[in-house]
């Protein structure tokens, strides 16, 4: 389904590979440290009203006070080689990362996204890499064109409608963001996320032996709490009114 045939309001759920959020983590930590954001492009497929992201690619952007501008021709080249090797995914929006958001220059950036890109409706991502309450912030955004007309009194008012390429604006209106992890991802993820408390820099992955007694475990776990909940079912007195 291409992204021109979805209208504003039809995306209700967008999911996430976490090789997308790692991806773009390493990209901002290999950036300088004067870079307070950096860009790209995401890759994925629609499934009725879900978006799923499931990978992506930097894009440079020139940001100023005199200018803030993406590259086009590395756009078009990482756009053909992804064609290329993986045929079924298609752009379907942009990211920035950093520790502040764009503001004011989201739509302005988001209208360049879409001119060089060809497409329309692109989701914006926003990853915070400040941790707020130590966990990756992921915000996920659907845009709505508009445009600031004035009135016969000068007030400003705001309605759709189509303007000049270098007058849009957008209204981004939130999307629920969720993880999209298959299982060969999650053995990865928890791989991770127990080097982070082990001691020495090597984290070894569990053995097939390891991985059937903690799944073991968790299942006995499992049946326990139905086993709790049918004996409480069971004993409950209930009154006949």
């Amino acid at each position: 389904m291409s992204s021109q045939l979805l209208r504003a309001g039809t995306i209700t759920r967008v999911r996430v590979n976490p090789v997308v959020h790692l991806t773009v983590l390493d990209q901002y930590l290999r950036q300088a440290s004067a870079v307070k954001r950096v860009y790209g492009v995401l890759l994925g497929t629609y499934v009725v009203n879900t978006l799923n992201i499931t990978s992506c690619f930097a894009v440079p952007v020139t940001e100023t006070e005199e200018e803030l501008s993406i590259d086009p021709h590395h756009l078009e080249v990482m756009k053909t080689l992804h064609e290329q090797a993986n045929p079924s995914e298609m752009i379907v929006g942009w990211y920035a990362s950093g520790t502040e958001d764009l503001g004011a220059d989201t739509s302005l950036l988001h209208a360049s996204f879409e001119s060089a890109t060809e497409m329309e409706n692109l989701m914006y991502m926003f990853l915070d890499t400040s941790f707020p309450g130590d966990k990756l912030s992921v915000k996920a955004f659907q845009p709505i064109e508009c445009t600031l007309k004035m009135d016969e009194e000068g007030d400003e008012e705001e309605a759709a409608a189509e303007v000049e390429p270098t007058s849009r604006s957008f209204l981004f209106t939130p999307v629920p963001c969720e993880v999209l992890a298959y299982d060969s991802d999650r053995v990865a993820l928890n791989a991770l996320n127990r080097s982070l408390s082990a001691t020495s820099a090597v984290t070894p992955l569990k053995s097939k032996l390891e991985g059937v007694m903690q799944s073991t475990d968790k299942l006995l776990a499992m049946v326990d709490k139905a086993l709790n909940y049918v004996t409480q079912v069971h004993t409950t007195v209930f009154v006949c009114m």
